[in-house]
């Protein structure tokens, strides 16, 4: 009888999807972390300090105004990480990045990120082309918010959550689906 395989080493589907060597370059950095709701992980026209590679929850990417206009422009669960400025060879963000559901993470210094990335050619295809895939996920997001109604983009938003979180409670407020969809409060409620 064959043996059952074992475990994936990681939750993250980025991290699970290292090679050997590549594993070496980014385990002996990497810090097991909980990520509380409403956690700030990234804050526009900061420094970022780590990458979160998501294990469990919701982080969302948001956009904002000087004048306090915000919207959503993705999601990540755990088949994602953050720190797409850093991935992409700038040390600081121009969006926020927020917990929304809370769960855990695997983090690693940015610089550290940045060494393994410029050590193993792969390991950085690997990361650069999730940035692409978070790009298209962006874009449709903007699709959605500019041809959709609120109901729509409503179902739209709970799905990606729903399978990100990989559970069937989603614990939002009206108040925080207004500001990811980028509408009033009372449009949530009706929708």
């Amino acid at each position: 009888m064959p043996k059952d395989p074992s475990p994936p080493k990681f939750k993250n589907r980025l991290l699970a999807a290292m090679t050997r060597e590549q594993s070496r370059l980014v385990e002996p950095q990497l810090e097991a972390v909980n990520l509380p709701r409403q956690r700030s992980l990234e804050i526009r026209d900061r420094k970022i300090e780590y990458v979160y590679f998501i294990e469990t929850g919701l982080v969302s990417i948001v956009a904002n105004e000087r004048d306090g206009n915000t919207i959503e422009i993705g999601v990540v669960g755990r088949e994602g990480m953050t720190g797409f400025a850093v991935v992409l060879n700038s040390g600081q963000t121009t969006l926020d990045t927020q917990v929304q559901i809370a769960g855990t993470a695997q983090r690693i210094r940015a610089d550290g990120l940045r060494k393994a990335m410029d050590e193993n050619v792969e390991f950085n295809r690997l990361l650069t082309r999730y940035a692409h895939v978070f790009m298209v996920q962006a874009a449709f997001t903007a699709l959605a918010n500019g041809r959709h109604n609120v109901e729509e983009r409503l179902s739209r938003w709970l799905l990606m959550a729903h399978d990100r979180a990989e559970k069937d409670d989603v614990e939002m407020t009206h108040a925080l689906l207004a500001v990811m969809l980028g509408v009033r409060r009372p449009g949530v409620t009706v929708a």
